[in-house]
């Protein structure tokens, strides 16, 4: 969390102070890890070129993840082009109208993903609204 290069090495460089200071202290894995942080900070510097950028595809891997599983557990697209076509537009559906986490305790302006898009939620229920869209397949 810097907002300018200098700001980042310098932290950077606190960090790296502090943690081999207690060296003894960590398992092989964690200096694995920390190693490769190390390593890496001038390609975690650029993210301070991209103001308001992401700094990691977390959001996009996690969805891709979900999805890989997905086409697995069915067995790739093999078979009936169709089915496979609606399988992966059902997933997207669900993936779009299912509500937030709402273990996570946080209050949001907006239930899902769609309610964020549409700015707009037609029922209280998430499966009413994704039963309010209307679906063509071509």
């Amino acid at each position: 969390h810097s907002e300018t290069a200098e700001m980042f090495d310098e932290r950077m460089e606190s960090f790296r102070e502090w943690f081999e200071s207690k060296e003894k202290e960590w398992s092989k894995p964690v200096k694995e890890m920390t190693a490769k942080l190390f390593k890496r900070s001038d390609q975690y510097r650029e993210s301070l070129n991209h103001p308001g950028c992401y700094r990691t595809s977390n959001q996009v891997d996690r969805l891709m993840n979900r999805m890989t599983r997905l086409m697995y557990s069915g067995r790739g697209i093999h078979g009936n082009q169709v089915v496979s076509e609606l399988r992966l537009r059902g997933w997207a559906l669900l993936r779009n109208f299912v509500p937030y986490a709402h273990r996570s305790g946080e209050t949001r302006e907006y239930s899902s993903p769609a309610n964020k898009l549409n700015e707009h939620s037609y029922h209280d229920n998430w499966l009413e609204n994704l039963k309010t869209c209307k679906f063509q397949h071509q």
